[in-house]
């Protein structure tokens, strides 16, 4: 990556403005850093809490969103629910401790937890 050259200062004094162009030229090059590009993606770790019914995940979806959680519910994966009708809300990685709190405030919880790393596999959570 090509550095721009460094600007003299310019002179200070009352009614003098530096403009925008120049304080970009004075200050220190940036070090380089990564830039992502179409097509390429980063895979977060998240919980899938699964639920008996597609009411039990809105209602559950609901109070984690009232509690700024996001909480998007959706059909599970197949082979994460023996039952027919079950339904998963997916919560990331560092807000399960307090999204499991808000779900045992409501008198509401998950019938299983699931974590999934990233890689696409997922492993059962005993909570």
């Amino acid at each position: 990556m090509e550095r721009l050259p460094r600007a003299l200062p310019l002179p200070k004094g009352p009614g003098l403005v530096r403009p925008l162009a120049c304080l970009r030229l004075l200050a220190p090059p940036l070090p380089l850093r990564h830039t992502m590009r179409i097509g390429e993606a980063v895979a977060l770790p998240y919980y899938l809490l699964l639920s008996r019914s597609i009411t039990h995940a809105q209602r559950m979806s609901g109070v984690l969103e009232a509690a700024g959680i996001t909480a998007r519910f959706f059909r599970p994966p197949i082979g994460l629910t023996d039952r027919s009708c079950g339904y998963a809300v997916r919560v990331n990685a560092p807000y399960l401790p307090a999204a499991l709190e808000r779900l045992r405030a409501a008198g509401m919880w998950p019938s299983k937890v699931f974590y999934q790393d990233g890689t696409g596999a997922f492993s059962e959570v005993s909570i």
